[in-house]
């Protein structure tokens, strides 16, 4: 653990929220995810409990924001960082791709292999399955023959999984096996691309009320 990790962890309460606060009061430096709906600034709520599930994995707070997000009020992980914690940890991941988007057969497995007992843990995401999963519309090919995904909002708008239809199977099978297999690494916690169907929230959420600070 990093000696900045450590200073973060001995500091008081008091000292956590004022740096909290510090860290919000950067504006458009925050992740957009950490906003408050309600006043449209970064949330010193959601930058603490940020830190503070950082701190619990071990990350400097800066590091935290960039890979820790709050979604209904719970912390999620990015893929990348469970991927990252799970290496970290001593533990084998790998990543198999095969196929094209194009060519209609794409898919990604990935398998996750535990160093204290040897369990393997295994998932495998394709179309068909992010078909199944309602997080894409149809995956059918042109006149060209050429396949090609469709997933949009109701609005019309393009969604992760059409956009980047490569990484998003890859994220969906990394977290299936993070949570299956290493819950004591990432703590159980749910990945964000998980919670929010690929980065975009499935509905938006109630604002959220802004913290007296000063009075807590």
């Amino acid at each position: 653990m990093s000696t900045s990790v450590v200073a973060y962890e001995s500091a008081s309460l008091d000292a956590r929220i004022k740096y909290a606060n510090t860290i919000a009061a950067a504006g458009q430096m925050i992740p957009r995810g950490l906003f408050d709906p309600a006043t449209g600034k970064p949330s010193p709520a959601k930058v603490l409990l940020v830190m503070e599930t950082g701190s619990m994995l071990g990350l400097h707070p800066m590091a935290a924001l960039q890979s820790i997000n709050v979604v209904e009020g719970r912390a999620t992980l990015a893929a990348q960082l469970m991927a990252g914690l799970i290496r970290q940890a001593g533990h084998r991941l790998e990543i198999v791709k095969s196929g094209t988007i194009p060519g209609g057969d794409y898919a990604v497995t990935v398998t996750g292999t535990r160093a204290d007992t040897g369990d393997v843990y295994t998932s495998t995401w394709d179309m068909q399955r992010a078909i199944r999963a309602q997080l894409v519309d149809s995956y059918e090919p042109n006149p060209q023959g050429v396949f090609v995904v469709r997933a949009r909002s109701e609005k019309g708008k393009v969604l992760p999984w059409e956009a980047y239809a490569e990484s998003m199977p890859k994220w969906r099978a990394i977290s299936e096996v993070a949570f299956e297999g290493f819950s004591d690494v990432t703590l159980g916690m749910r990945s964000y691309e998980e919670t929010t169907d690929g980065g975009i929230p499935m509905a938006e959420p109630d604002p959220e009320p802004s913290e007296d600070w000063v009075a807590l």
